[in-house]
């Protein structure tokens, strides 16, 4: 059986959405610690779960997509 390869990318709205959280933390809550951990452990998660994506349940949007992703 051929071993599938992935290609890790990021949508924009991934990196807008993570970007507001991690300033509400460290700037509103005056938390840098915690916002860089938080980056650490978002990073890390992403990384560890590469290898096997299939193995993990997919996020089923509620959003009507004009060009459906097919699994």
């Amino acid at each position: 059986m051929a071993e599938t390869k992935y290609k890790l990318r990021y949508l924009p709205m991934f990196y807008e959405d993570f970007e507001q959280k991690i300033v509400y933390i460290a700037e509103k809550l005056q938390n840098e610690k915690a916002a860089k951990d938080l980056i650490d452990a978002v990073e890390m998660a992403i990384l560890e779960r590469l290898p096997a994506a299939e193995s993990f349940e997919p996020y089923y949007s509620l959003k009507e997509r004009h060009y459906p992703f097919s699994p």
